[in-house]
């Protein structure tokens, strides 16, 4: 009786402890959070940098000058007499001839084209080397001609050169104006052959039979000669020299037209004179044989000019008929002859 007793209790105080929900556990703690950090004190603020001062403003750059255009490089290889020259000379003309001297003549001729500032010049050692380049020393006008190569000579891009084919001098006597009376006269005449050559092409590019004729009254004796009077034949010459050169090298062109007024590129001693009448033309098609050799260029008239006043490099022209055109051509058609200025003393 007592064990089941015991028996029912324990089963009972087991059921109470299966049926007994356990004790609620505590819920842990929450977690601290962390303190904030502190924020970092703001950085201070840059003072601001001083306004710089107003820099003033640049001068606007002054025009640039025209550069004035490469001048042609010329060497001046030295005139020489033509040797059947110097067989055929005699008398008079024989004394003349030891008088002129042609290193004088280079030597002007040379001045002559410097002064002018239209060319660039070399010196006489370049000139000296183009000479033994070629094979000049000595040698005739023809041979140095056929000596060239186009491309052999860089130092210079023409040549100037030629040689003296007549040389005469003769004493006549002259009826003196409005008298009865007569006097002796010096009469000369001399010849230049004169070449110019591109050395690029070895192209002659000009060729000119420079003449010089003038009468002076004869020297007191005949056994010597003024040097006043070979000064002038030379200068003479060197003038005229100069004048066919820029011919070649650098043609008389229109530069400016102003109305009925234009302006050209030549002043005095250049080959033009007050008064003479011009023809202006510009370049037209080129002129064939049928076999295609070129024979020349038409040249159209586009006005008539007349030059009315010279200054050292200007020519100022009044238009007569026509509209010059700046960069044409002008060629002389009638009027005076541009004469050499007189030197010497009175009567030479």
């Amino acid at each position: 009786m007592r064990g089941a007793l015991s028996l029912l209790l324990a089963l009972s105080l087991a059921g109470a402890a299966l049926g007994q929900e356990p004790p609620p556990q505590p819920e842990p703690a929450p977690e601290a959070e962390p303190a904030p950090e502190p924020e970092p004190a703001p950085e201070p603020e840059p003072a601001p940098e001083p306004e710089p001062a107003p820099q003033p403003e640049p001068a606007p750059p002054a025009p640039a000058e025209p550069s004035e255009p490469a001048k042609p490089t010329v060497a001046l290889v030295p005139l020489r007499f033509a040797p059947e020259t110097l067989r055929r000379v005699a008398g008079q003309t024989q004394l003349l001839m030891q008088r002129f001297s042609m290193t004088a003549l280079n030597n002007k001729l040379l001045t002559r084209l410097v002064q002018a500032k239209r060319f660039t010049l070399l010196e006489r050692e370049q000139v000296d080397a183009i000479e033994r380049e070629l094979g000049l020393a000595g040698q005739g006008l023809a041979d140095a001609t056929k000596a060239l190569k186009p491309g052999q000579v860089r130092t210079a891009r023409y040549l100037v050169t030629g040689e003296i084919s007549a040389f005469d001098l003769s004493l006549q006597r002259d009826r003196v104006p409005h008298t009865a009376q007569t006097r002796e006269v010096l009469r000369a005449f001399v010849v230049v052959d004169l070449r110019v050559i591109s050395t690029q092409t070895s192209e002659i590019l000009g060729a000119h039979a420079v003449k010089v004729r003038w009468r002076k009254p004869a020297p007191a004796t005949r056994d010597s000669l003024p040097t006043e009077l070979v000064d002038d034949l030379q200068r003479d010459l060197c003038d005229r020299l100069y004048v066919k050169t820029l011919d070649v090298l650098a043609p008389a062109r229109v530069v400016q037209v102003e109305g009925q007024q234009a302006y050209l590129d030549r002043g005095r001693g250049e080959g033009f004179a007050v008064g003479d009448v011009l023809e202006v033309v510009t370049k037209g098609k080129e002129i064939r044989s049928p076999e295609g050799e070129l024979l020349g260029t038409a040249a159209p008239v586009v006005a008539k000019v007349k030059v009315v006043s010279l200054q050292a490099r200007l020519a100022t022209l009044e238009v007569l008929s026509g509209k010059p055109v700046v960069g044409a051509l002008c060629r002389r058609v009638k009027g005076p002859a541009a004469e050499p200025k007189k030197r010497g003393p009175e009567g030479w």
